[in-house]
Order: C-alpha cells, then sequence, then structure tokens
C-alpha cells in the first residue's frame, strides 16, 4: 500500500515512507521492563519458564568485582 505524499507547497512529506515489513517482536527481558514502567502486568510468556541469562551474568560479574576490591583493599 503506498501512501500519496502530503505536498506543502515547497515540500514532499511522507514521500520516502515505507511500513516496515512486520512488526518487530520485544524480547522478554524489554516486554518486562516496558511493563514495570507502564506499572502493569506483563503479560505471562508464551513459552515455557527461560533462564534470563543476561541477568545472571550481571549478577555475577558484579560479585568478581566486589570480591577483587575487596581482596585489593585486604591485601593493600
Amino acid at each position: 500500500m503506498r501512501v500519496t505524499p502530503f505536498n506543502t507547497g515547497k515540500v514532499l512529506i511522507g514521500c520516502n515512507y515505507q511500513p516496515q515489513p512486520k512488526p518487530l517482536r520485544m524480547s522478554r527481558t524489554e516486554t518486562m521492563l516496558q511493563a514495570a514502567l507502564l506499572r502493569v502486568k506483563a503479560p505471562k510468556p508464551v513459552t515455557a519458564r527461560q533462564t534470563d541469562w543476561d541477568g545472571i551474568v550481571i549478577v555475577g560479574v558484579c560479585i568478581v568485582a566486589i570480591v577483587i576490591v575487596y581482596a585489593w583493599l585486604w591485601i593493600r
């Protein structure tokens, strides 16, 4: 479906617009973040329960960083 551009006399508005071929699919983390910001309940995932590996990695890196800082201060 081609949209006719709006002609202002000097500029054609929307002459190069092309709608996206398919809607974007949000990840589980993006859906949870959007639900939290909008203060609504997050929809239940369609698939089986999934492990949030990104969160686990972030927590692990933070713990390792804290241990390194405390070890450095203790040795010093």
